[in-house]
């Protein structure tokens, strides 16, 4: 059975508007490319902390950090952290300055990156 035109119209511009509105933005998304997975996380970061290490894969001595509001900047002057996990449910941006300017990673939640490619010393919110 074939649909007149105006109902096949009414259907493809219904159809277009789900999937605009079920389609992520892309700006959302965290930062992927080398070193970073969406693996399971180990014990050594407990759920609900963003842990961060001074040297990459996850070694040199790691610590936990805490979420930052959207819009904030925590200033860790004398950090160097080359790797980290996140194992809240927000996102977190590592900057490379301690004023959140800068390189800089998008960690989504669940998100771990085993070598950032600069020595992040700022944590800003999303």
């Amino acid at each position: 059975m074939r649909l007149p035109s105006a109902a096949r119209t009414v259907l493809l511009l219904t159809t277009g508007i789900t999937l605009a509105m079920t389609t992520a933005p892309a700006t959302a998304a965290p930062t992927g490319g080398p070193g970073a997975s969406a693996a399971p996380i180990p014990a050594s970061c407990n759920w609900g902390r963003v842990c961060v290490y001074n040297d990459p894969g996850f070694k040199g001595g790691g610590t936990t950090v805490p979420t930052v509001p959207s819009g904030s900047c925590t200033s860790y002057s004398s950090a160097d952290w080359q790797s980290a996990r996140n194992t809240t449910n927000s996102y977190v941006r590592l900057w490379d300055r301690s004023n959140c300017t800068g390189a800089n990673k998008l960690l989504g939640p669940g998100y771990s990156v085993s070598d950032l490619g600069f020595g992040a010393a700022g944590v800003g919110g999303l």
